[in-house]
């Protein structure tokens, strides 16, 4: 496998007078993936290609009418193209497809702040051209502080994605899943259109900082190939959405000597196929709980001790039908999946540690950094899923991914 990546972009900005400026912003950038695969026991060799080419403009202005208001508008252009090869030398298969998608943009934005409040609103019309489509994107954030320490955030956006991964078992690579970079197409694969909205109060003071918030999201024109699933789901093809909501908190202390932090996020993540049966059943990345906590000190100024650790349920994964773990279809033999994402994976708790030691010279600083992942070597499973033993149709295989166990890691690095 072979994968390269180039860009380069410029910018070019100006002041014309006290109130009035424009920026203007150029890119470009490629991205390409190499694969090959030769099977000796069939003599059969597969070759793959994956590229992705985004060019794009950006040209804005801000206007400003006063001290506390202000206005920015601007213009968007982007051209992305998406080419997918496949070559089988056994049977004889080719097949090259390049998709290129533009998309016109306009953007609208006030904003307003003073002491206490600050509100940008803002909106956002789309144009695709192959599609002949229009999506209106309307965005705000509102926050307001109280000279007491305690503030309000309001925040909500709608936004696009017109290019996606999909997941092609059908030419699996390397014994792990093939992840192909695509356009959407109005028809198999849409438009992807996202939601979300969030509420949250927050208490800032005497460096001590509790902020707590809710959120809700959903996606709309997600597909069943863009998931992964392992479950009887895997080879159909079906348009839905998901919706997660939830809550986070966190909590932050920090002095001149030492800062720790606790967050915590409990989160609901669903699907929703409406084709498919069930048509609602948990997210591949449904997980429920997540804590975190970090904590540093500063020994002396040249000598800091970091130790953080993570704990978070597990993710869901779709279990066999004990029993009965194997159908067969004609001459096919396939894993008899239970319901979909009913079980999980056991929970993730991790550990980590570093030490920081920095010398002064004259005119140079030297920075020595030893940190070690997963302090406690844990066995963590991140992931688990069934499938055909290709060696013997009779069995299945259970797959258990792994996490990283103790890990080291030193870097150096000078700065003059």
């Amino acid at each position: 496998m072979k994968q390269e990546n180039i860009g380069f972009g410029g910018n070019w900005s100006a002041e014309w007078n006290s109130v009035l400026s424009t920026e203007l912003n150029l890119y470009y950038s490629q991205y390409n993936v190499y694969a090959i695969d030769y099977k000796l026991e069939t003599n059969q060799q597969l070759n793959q290609e994956n590229e992705v080419i985004d060019t794009g403009l950006k040209l804005k202005s801000t206007y400003i009418l006063n001290d506390h208001l202000k206005l920015l508008n601007g213009y968007q252009f982007t051209e992305v193209g998406i080419l997918n090869g496949t070559e089988v030398s056994k049977p004889e298969f080719s097949r090259t497809k390049k998709d290129v998608l533009l998309n016109h943009a306009i953007f609208n934005e006030v904003e307003y702040h003073d002491s206490s409040l600050f509100i940008r609103a803002g909106i956002r019309s789309n144009y695709f051209q192959k599609f002949e489509k229009f999506l209106v994107e309307p965005r705000l954030n509102v926050r307001y502080k109280w000279s007491n320490g305690f503030a309000m955030k309001l925040q909500g956006e709608f936004k696009n994605q017109s290019a996606t991964q999909i997941i092609d078992f059908q030419y699996d690579f390397l014994g792990v899943e093939n992840r192909r970079w695509t356009l959407a197409n109005e028809e198999s694969i849409p438009i992807s259109e996202s939601k979300q909205i969030s509420f949250g109060v927050s208490y800032n003071k005497n460096d001590f900082i509790i902020d707590i918030e809710g959120f809700y999201k959903v996606v709309d024109g997600i597909t069943v190939s863009n998931q992964g699933f392992y479950n009887n789901f895997q080879f159909i093809n079906a348009i839905g959405e998901y919706n997660v909501k939830g809550v986070e908190l966190l909590i932050n202390k920090s002095t001149n000597k030492y800062g720790a932090w606790l967050s915590y996020t409990y989160s609901i993540n669903n699907y929703k196929f409406r084709t498919l049966t069930p048509s609602v059943f948990p997210n591949n990345l449904d997980i429920r709980h997540s804590v975190s906590l970090a904590f540093n000190y500063d020994i002396f100024e040249s000598l800091g001790v970091s130790i953080g650790g993570i704990w978070r349920s597990g993710q869901p994964y779709t279990k066999t039908i004990e029993g009965n773990e194997m159908v067969q279809d004609g001459n096919n033999t396939y894993v008899n999946f239970d319901s979909p994402n009913s079980e999980n994976i056991n929970d993730f708790m991790r550990l980590d540690a570093s030490i920081n030691y920095n010398i002064n010279f004259k005119n140079s600083k030297l920075s020595a950094k030893f940190g070690v992942l997963n302090l406690f070597d844990r066995e963590n499973d991140i992931n688990k899923y069934y499938e055909v033993n290709p060696n013997d149709f009779n069995t299945i295989i259970e797959n258990n991914n792994k996490s990283l166990g103790f890990t080291p890691n030193l870097s150096l690095r000078i700065g003059f």
